[in-house]
């Protein structure tokens, strides 16, 4: 039974580590801090979309980073406001 407890508590740190690293990830890709709130997530992602389009010379690859680091941002923003 005790290895069961330890392994979920592995799996728990595991998985939070992972979100964290994400955040950070997200937030270093947009050019953010850690207090960054949703306008401020936003016009990082603009600002950095314009050079990271496509028809501005960047890639698809360059833009769905992006777009997912703005959704994920925005994810733990509504996150922490349901929880607050």
């Amino acid at each position: 039974m005790w290895l069961i407890a330890a392994l979920l508590a592995l799996l728990l740190w595991w998985q939070w580590g992972r979100d964290r690293r994400a955040l950070a990830g997200a937030r270093r890709l947009l050019g953010l801090g850690q207090n960054a709130d949703r306008d401020g997530i936003e016009a990082a992602f603009r600002s950095r979309l314009r050079s990271a389009h496509p028809d501005a010379g960047g890639t698809n690859q360059d833009t769905r980073e992006l777009t997912m680091a703005r959704a994920l941002l925005l994810a733990e923003i509504d996150r922490r406001d349901r929880q607050a």
